[in-house]
């Protein structure tokens, strides 16, 4: 995948609004140009998978030592496909948070994710589709580093960063459970939507 631009934003919380709204009114517009030569089919191929993991650990007298920990992780992962003739939709979302707590320190997070990718397609030969790929990933709740034991700074939130991944390429598709998506043009948008991390600068950009 070659990165032609990246763009990084930071936005009050009306200009994000308007900005989400001009997102998803494109994208509606795909969707609805899909539906139209769809309106007799209604065959989704749908599914997920849900995870919910809880664990302790707990020493009493034990002479090798150790702290008492407690933890837990949930994960939901679902998916929904189409094919109209020669259209394919594809879509997926991926949602996780997890958090533990060892020994008297304070509860920690160890996972925490929001992802959405769906993608539209048209087919130009045999298991080859010109394709336009959306992706959006951000977090649920605040992140933080821990210089020290008895420290924390607050580095991320909800939208910060926020990232957004419009593609263009082909899709290979042999099978409806295989696809290899190649793009030689791709446009990333972060965006920064808490003001506080922004100004302190404590907003990170990882690529």
């Amino acid at each position: 995948m070659i990165i032609l631009k990246k763009i990084i934003f930071t936005f009050t919380k009306h200009q994000f609004i308007s900005f989400m709204k001009n997102i998803f009114t494109t994208f509606a517009f795909i969707i609805m140009g899909l539906f139209v030569q769809a309106q007799n089919d209604t065959i989704w191929r749908k599914g997920g998978l849900a995870v919910l993991n809880f664990n302790q650990v707990a020493f009493s007298n034990w002479a090798a030592g150790g702290d008492n920990s407690v933890g837990g992780n949930a994960m939901l992962s679902l998916f929904a496909n189409k094919k109209i003739n020669k259209w394919a939709w594809d879509n997926n979302l991926d949602l996780a948070f997890g958090a533990s707590r060892i020994g008297d320190d304070e509860w920690k997070k160890n996972d925490d994710k929001i992802e959405l990718n769906t993608k539209v397609g048209y087919e130009i030969a045999k298991n080859l589709y010109l394709t336009y790929l959306f992706n959006f990933k951000t977090q649920f709740t605040e992140g933080f580093i821990y210089p020290t034991d008895s420290t924390k700074v607050r580095t991320s939130n909800f939208m910060t960063p926020g990232y957004f991944l419009n593609s263009i390429g082909i899709d290979w598709k042999p099978t409806n459970d295989l696809s290899c998506f190649l793009s030689p043009i791709t446009i990333k948008t972060t965006t920064a939507t808490d003001q506080t991390l922004v100004d302190r600068a404590h907003f990170i950009i990882w690529y």
